[in-house]
This record gives structure tokens, sequence and C-alpha cells, in this order.
């Protein structure tokens, strides 16, 4: 550490020192309210930044108020309690549209308030190492420092099977900054969280540095050179970089194509009452009639495509309802005959079931590369005097799959299973033991993971499937690159979102979804998710095809253009001719989350240093203590 770097540390400890000790008997103080409101001001105005807001530029200082309130925390309770209260601010408003699913689960509210606690956890992981650092090291290291352990902990929030890779801080800026989005084909999303965040902390500090009365000349020697660096760094990224990375995909457009192929979009909209509504009938003819009904709309709509000359034809996840869609040998060959007719494959979502011993087989040769799947048969079983029964071979397992009907084979036996489920939607983890906790507080089932990356072909087409919630794992669409996959589609229901549900069933609901500032939150589900999709497309260069029940369903290139769409709530189709680009990688798709796991080994340094830190301290201080109780004790 330079000199001035030394003096300026000294000075800022020892200010805040005397400011601690000016202020500890006001009311404010003791109760930590000092801290905790321009925390919650931070955390809700960073949920603003997405969409549907999205109020972009207000990230790039969103996160200071927050980060001055860490400055100021004297005691590790007051940095935790800080922490979570900007975390729930954050999280809680930003997820606030999950409460669309009270009508399905009454429990949802209160989940809600769960999950903004839960992940505000993570963002300790950050606050702690953030407030030794920052109580260290000199003014002009604190931004990087900082930026480092913000992306380490976004990382490790997305790892495990309750991974939540959602509304990272680097997702904000796409619907404003399309541009700044281009990098991702670097860093990932990370890169861009990592300058927001650098810039954050920036403000920050030369705010809590003039709170502590050092000198502005003192503060300018010391942020002149990470200010510096961050215009460069911008001007890059926004104004360089994207023009040039453009301009490599439009080469390969036109030197390095594989063909075109003419791919067309089903948007069925159909309402996720009707598909609850399947299985909560009352009788086996209610279903039925509730499932031809469904099916009927879904086969209309693929009819419209007749005169398109679409090749591929991609339709929404849980196109058909049945969780024994395996089983229907009939529609099987109904969407064999479409498929022929209309001279094109179909790609769609549905339920698949596998026999236990199949799947336990699978589970223990996981990712080899073998993507058929048989197909269990019903078996007819009948006593004397009793109607015959179909049943199951055997004890059997639901997967959430993608099928691929080919005009060739009819249904193929290629299929993708879901890897990364839907947390407390299609899966528990550690829930599922507490008795009765997952049948009636989470009511949900559980779904058995996929172990495969399986690549569909079709004509030119070498097709990686990601199903719902798995757009916004970076991760899979990678895998998909780095086996030569040459489109992407993204299959989803997102049909559960539609704040009108709670509206036409609850006077009160109805009344909250309109208020002026929540109407706007509980619209923002389907649009958030929608972003994903669009960085898939920029992080590998490939064309992603989005398939949604209700919406967004639209085609995007691999610059992130996106060139055809259907809004939320449209039922139609659409089709576009899109340019295959021969097997290339991104410097992301090759060498991954590259910055993310750098920032990761500097943040458990970090941790490390401080936790061998605060001991030496304890130690010190208790001998400190011996020595003085030995002094009393001679006198």
């Amino acid at each position: 550490m330079t000199s001035r770097g030394s003096s300026i540390t000294k000075h800022f400890n020892k200010s805040n020192l005397e400011h601690t000790t000016s202020q500890s008997t006001s009311w404010a103080s003791r109760h930590g309210i000092g801290l905790a409101f321009p925390s919650a001001i931070s955390g809700l105005a960073v949920a603003l930044t997405f969409p549907n807001y999205s109020w972009s530029l207000l990230a790039w200082v969103a996160v200071s108020p927050f980060l001055m309130a860490l400055g100021r925390a004297q005691r590790l309770r007051e940095v935790i309690w800080t922490t979570l209260v900007f975390g729930f601010f954050y999280f809680y408003f930003s997820l606030w549209w999950l409460n669309t699913l009270t009508i399905f689960n009454p429990f949802i509210p209160l989940g809600i308030v769960l999950l903004g606690v839960a992940l505000s956890g993570y963002l300790v992981a950050f606050s702690v190492p953030a407030w030794f650092v920052m109580r260290r090291l000199s003014a002009q290291w604190i931004p990087l420092v900082l930026a480092t352990l913000w992306v380490a902990v976004e990382y490790l929030r997305g790892l495990g099977p309750f991974g939540f890779p959602w509304n990272y801080l680097g997702h904000s800026q796409l619907p404003t900054f399309p541009k700044l989005a281009q990098c991702a084909d670097i860093a990932g999303v990370y890169g861009i969280s990592w300058l927001i965040v650098f810039a954050n902390a920036l403000f920050a500090t030369a705010a809590l540095c003039r709170w502590k009365e050092i000198k502005w000349t003192t503060v300018a020697r010391q942020l002149a050179l990470p200010l510096a660096a961050l215009l460069v760094v911008l001007y890059c990224v926004i104004r360089i970089y994207p023009d040039h990375a453009l301009l490599k995909v439009e080469a390969m457009r036109q030197s390095d194509a594989e063909g075109t192929i003419r791919i067309a979009v089903l948007q069925p909209n159909i309402s996720q009452l009707e598909k609850v509504g399947y299985y909560s009938a009352t009788s086996e003819e209610e279903a039925l009639a509730a499932e031809q009904q469904m099916t009927s709309t879904t086969l209309r709509l693929l009819e419209e495509t007749s005169g398109s000359q679409a090749k591929l034809i991609v339709m929404p996840e849980s196109s058909f309802n049945s969780t024994y869609f395996v089983y229907q040998k009939e529609l099987h060959e109904t969407l064999a005959r479409y498929a022929r007719a209309l001279d094109a494959d179909i790609l769609f979502g549905a339920d698949r079931r596998e026999t236990q011993s199949d799947y336990a087989a699978r589970l223990r040769h996981p990712f080899t590369g073998h993507s058929e799947r048989s197909f269990p048969n019903l078996v007819v079983r009948s006593m004397e005097g009793q109607p015959v029964l179909l049943e199951e071979p055997e004890e059997t397992v639901p997967t959430v799959a993608a099928f691929l009907v080919r005009r060739e084979e009819g249904l193929t036996s290629t299929v993708y299973d879901k890897i990364h489920l839907v947390p407390f939607g299609e899966t528990a983890p550690i829930f599922d033991r507490i008795p009765f906790f997952q049948e009636y507080i989470l009511m949900v089932g559980t779904y058995a993971r996929g172990t495969e990356y399986t690549i569909f072909q079709s004509d030119r087409a070498r097709v990686g499937v990601m199903i719902c919630f798995e757009s916004t794992f970076a991760s899979l669409a990678r895998a998909y690159a780095q086996r030569k996959a040459n489109l992407l589609c993204v299959i989803t229901n997102d049909g559960w979102y539609d704040p009108t549900y709670v509206g036409e069933h609850s006077r009160f609901g109805r009344w909250v979804f309109s208020l002026p500032f929540l109407r706007t939150l509980v619209a923002s589900g389907p649009a958030q998710h929608f972003y994903h999709s669009v960085f898939r497309a920029i992080e590998t260069r490939t064309p992603v095809i989005r398939a949604a029940n209700t919406g967004i369903s639209a085609i995007i290139l691999p610059s992130g253009e996106i060139v055809r769409q259907l809004g939320w709530h449209e039922r139609g189709t659409f089709w576009h001719d899109v340019t295959l680009l021969r097997s290339h990688t991104t410097w992301y798709a090759r060498f991954g989350d590259w910055l993310a796991l750098g920032c990761v080994a500097i943040w458990a340094g970090v941790l490390c240093a401080g936790v061998v830190t605060a001991l030496r301290h304890r130690r010190l201080a208790r001998a400190a203590t011996g020595e003085g109780h030995a002094n009393s004790r001679a006198q």
C-alpha cells in the first residue's frame, strides 16, 4: 500500500470511530435505522432496474447507498442487518410478480417473503468480506475488490439444487443498452455486473470519504485512476467492441454459414387455468374433454403453418397436457401425419414417463451422450368379473421433456429431459423429506432430473433445447455450443404468471394488482424471463428460437436482434428464415465463467484473510484482558 493510500485508510477508520462515538446515543444509531433506510431505498432502486420498469441507467448508482451503509457500519451485526434489508427489498420487489401464483397456492405470498430473505442470505457472503476490505484497503482498490466480490456471490447464487441465476445486475442493462450486452460473448453477464458494481463502489467510496471529511484533493488523487479505467473500459465495451463483434457475426453469416432453414413458431395462448382444470377434473370424462379441447386448439394452430414451407416447427413446453403422453399412440400417429403433410419436423414439449429401472440405470452413467429412450407400454390387467384395466408396467418416474417428430419416421426415440428443475415448483430438494410438506404446502410434484445434453438433428439444424427455467442457465447453452449445436430452442409456458387470474377470482387481489406501482411489478415475470434468451444468443452467437404458450415467443439472431416476436397473451404463428452458422465457439462458450471463477477465488482469499484477522484480534484481546486481570490482582 502506498503512503498516500495508508494515510487515507487511517483517516478513513479514525473518522469512522469519531462519527460512531458522536452518534452512539442517537435513537437511529441504536436501532440501525440510519443504515437500514438507505439500504432499503437502494434495494428498491435495484429492483426497478429490471423489467417492466427497466430503469437500466439507475443500476449504475442504485447500489451506492447500500455500499455507503456498509462503510459506515461498525459492528458485524450492523453489516448483516443492513445487508438483509437491502437484499429483501432487491429480491422481494423484483420478484413480486410471483404473487400471480396465489390462485394456485395460497401460501405463495409467504413463500415470496421467505425467498427474499433466503436470497438476501447470499448477499451476506458479499457484505462481510466487503466490510472487511473497506476498513483496510486504500480507496483506490475498494471499487476493484467490491466488484469482484459481488460477481463471485452472483455466480454462487446460480449453483446447486437451489440455484437461481435470475436478475443479476447485468441483466438489467439489456432493454436499454443492448450494445453493452455484446460483451457477454467474452465474460457472460458477469462482466456487465462487474462494471456496474465497480461504478457504484467508486461513487460510494468518494461519498464515504467526504462523509468522513477527507479533503477532495486527497480523494481525487486516490480515485482518479479507477475512474479513468472505468471510463476507458466503458468506452471500449459500448463504442468499440459491439461494432467489432457485430461485424464478425455478419462476416460469419456471409462466409461460414451452413445454409438457412425456415422455422415456424406456435404460440397457442392456452390459459393455465384450463391446463390446471385438466388435473383437477372430478371425472375421467371431464378430464378427457378438457384435454381434447386443448389438443384441438394446438393442432388447429399447427395447420396454420401449412403455407409457410417451414422445415422445423417449434411448439411450447407442455404442448400436450397429459402426464401420460408417452402412452398416447393415437396422438403420436396424428403428429406424424401432420409432419408428413406439412413436410416439416415438429419439436415440442410434454411430460414423459420412464420406468424406475431404466432411470436408475441412466443415473449410474449420466452425460454419456446416449439420448435414445424407450417408451413403456401399458399392460392389460384383467380379473374375472372385473373390467379390463390398463396399467403401467412397473413403477415409473416423470420427467419434463422435449420430443421431436420427424416427417420421415414420426415420433423419434431421441428425447431431452429437463436438467435444471424449478426449485419448489418441479422439485423440492431436502424439503421433500418433510411429511406432507410437499403435497399440502408446496402443492407440487417431483420430477426426475435429466441426465443428457441432447442434440436433435433436423435437416441442417443441430438443436439444443432449454425448457422454461433452464434458459436462465448460461452453462446449459454453453454445453450445447461445445457440442456443436447451431440452433438453440427455448420452449416454455409462462402462462402461470398471468395477473388476470387472481383478479378474476378475488376482489381484493384485483384491487391490489391494479395499484399504480404494483400493477407494473406484477406483470414483470414474462419479460424478465424473456431477456435471458437474448443473452444466451449473444453469449454463444447462436440463433435462439423461443416458443412460449402465452408469450413472449420470438426468433433471436446471434447478434441479439429480435427479428420476429409475438407478445404476451397473443395467439398465432410466425416463421422466418434462419441462417445456421458452422460450428464455432465464442470466448465465453470456450472458456466459460472464467471471470466469475476468478472472482470466486479472490472472494475465498478475502474471506480466509478476514477469518484469520478476526481470530488474531480475538486472541490479542483475550491476552490483553488476561494481562489486565493479572495486573489488577498484583495491585
